[in-house]
This record gives C-alpha cells, sequence and structure tokens, in this order.
C-alpha cells in the first residue's frame, strides 16, 4: 500500500494561509473550495485517469475491505488480472485531510507505484500465482491450522 498523509504540521497550515493571502478578494471563497479535502470519487477518477494506459489494472469503485486500516484514509483498491486466473489487489490509501491539489501533485507517485505492483505481478510465474491462490484456500479451510 501506498499512504498519502496529512503532517498537518506548521509548514502545510503556514502554506494554506500564504495561498489565501495571496489570492484577489473576490476569489477567496473559489480558494476555500480548492483548499477543501477531496472526495474518494475524486480520487478514484484521478487515478484511473492516470493508469488508463495500464490495462492490467482496473479500478474497483465500489470495493472496500470491512473497517480495514485507519478511518482517517480513502481507499481506492485496483484489480490485478493473470491469464491462469490469478487476481492480486492494490490498494493506495490518501489522507482524508488532502486536498484535490495535493492528491494531483503525488499523482505521478502514486501512478508508479500501481504500475509497478502490476508488474510485479505480471512477472511473477503462473506456477506462483497458483501456489499462492492454493495457500489461501488451504489457510481458509477448517482444520488446516490457518484460520
Amino acid at each position: 500500500m501506498l499512504y498519502l498523509a496529512d503532517t498537518g504540521g506548521p509548514l502545510a497550515q503556514t502554506g494554506e494561509k500564504a495561498l489565501k493571502d495571496q489570492a484577489p478578494n473576490g476569489a477567496a471563497a473559489e480558494t476555500e473550495l480548492l483548499q477543501s479535502p477531496a472526495e474518494l470519487e475524486e480520487i478514484q477518477e484521478l487515478l484511473k485517469e492516470a493508469v488508463a494506459s495500464e490495462p492490467s489494472l482496473r479500478l474497483l469503485p465500489k470495493f472496500g475491505m470491512a473497517r480495514a486500516g485507519s478511518p482517517d484514509f480513502h481507499r481506492t483498491y485496483f484489480a490485478i488480472h493473470c491469464t491462469c486466473g490469478t487476481a492480486g489487489l492494490v490498494c493506495i490509501e490518501t489522507a482524508k485531510s488532502k486536498t484535490l491539489s495535493q492528491v494531483e501533485d503525488a499523482l505521478p507517485s502514486l501512478k508508479q507505484h500501481l504500475v509497478g505492483r502490476a508488474k510485479q505481478f505480471a512477472s511473477m510465474p503462473c506456477s506462483m500465482h497458483t501456489s499462492m491462490r492454493s495457500a489461501g484456500i488451504q489457510a481458509s479451510m477448517p482444520g488446516s491450522g490457518g484460520g
């Protein structure tokens, strides 16, 4: 997983204040709007567009792992598939306090992470994928000692 976190330090507060101070009087409301936290759907759309050239990655907009991780993060999930039938899951977490502008600034890094994970998955031999699937099935079976 890749995290885009918010340190909330004085530098971030100073930066926001500077943006408001630089805005013309009529643009104060617009600057405030630009500084509001990004919505999950906006983040998903940015990420989807960023990886549009990667056919191996498919956005799962409605997917959500039940109460996984911190409630302070938006989670965006992508599926990765192999011809052997194995599917992988990649998650990008973005702090809910991040603005759309901040997410856009981090987009190259987020895309690089997603593409890197997809390539890593694709470079695995199908025998390893099968082994991973079998291990997951065995761990979930009663009496297997894994669950």
